[in-house]
């Protein structure tokens, strides 16, 4: 892809926080991006409810930056800026040494669409991390139909919301070490669905872009 096509595919074509032209592929200029983004310092954690690292801490009305990325990022034009915050995601987990396990034992598995067979970010991001990471992906969980929800209380649906896909062999997860990978985490309802769908693992980790303080609107 030419300098001209990048530039054209990008939205918006400005800088997100200063309105510099000078805009890279983060959706910033190098200068607002540079407040925003440290290397080497921007890998965050958190154990609630499940094991969790990221590589931005929202708090919405108190990030206005990172408030119009996330919300820019949900467009269907971004699939540039999502490559590229893979790589600096990637980059994060091999500086500070995060895995311990082999790669052979490691397996990405995304977050499901809300629509069946239309990729979403999730699953994008997932993408691009399994390519630079050289891990394999499986997307094998999928969302449970709004009719098996009805009946349940609140608090089920959103501890089971997610199922494995029909033709799923528990080979693929078998002694494996998932990481499941979503765009944002908020209260960690999906992570959670995520981990009791996929059963018994060696282990289940979450790699996500942010986490969203909780009670924020």
């Amino acid at each position: 892809m030419s300098f001209i096509e990048k530039i054209w595919n990008y939205e918006p074509r400005s800088c997100l926080k200063c309105g510099s032209f000078a805009v890279n592929e983060s959706l910033f200029c190098n200068y607002c991006f540079a407040e925003l983004y440290q290397p080497g310092e921007s890998l965050y954690f958190r154990n609630d409810p499940v094991e969790t690292y990221y590589l931005f801490n929202w708090i919405p009305m108190e990030s206005d930056s990172l408030s119009f990325l996330l919300r820019q990022l949900k467009g269907s034009q971004q699939i540039i800026a999502w490559r590229s915050y893979a790589k600096l995601f990637w980059k994060e987990i091999y500086v500070h040494n995060i895995l311990q396990f082999e790669g052979k034992d490691v397996l990405l598995v995304p977050s499901p669409s809300k629509y069946p067979g239309q990729p979403d970010h999730a699953e994008i991001f997932c993408k691009n991390l399994s390519e630079f990471s050289g891990f394999p992906m499986a997307s094998i969980l999928q969302r449970k139909d709004v009719s098996e929800q009805k009946k349940k209380r609140k608090k089920d649906r959103q501890n089971n919301r997610l199922k494995l896909i029909e033709n799923f062999s528990a080979n693929i997860i078998s002694g494996k070490h998932v990481i499941f990978v979503d765009d944002i985490l908020t209260t960690g309802g999906t992570a959670l669905a995520a981990q009791r769908a996929l059963g018994v693992v060696k282990n289940f980790t979450v790699w996500t872009l942010a986490s969203r303080a909780f009670g924020c609107e």
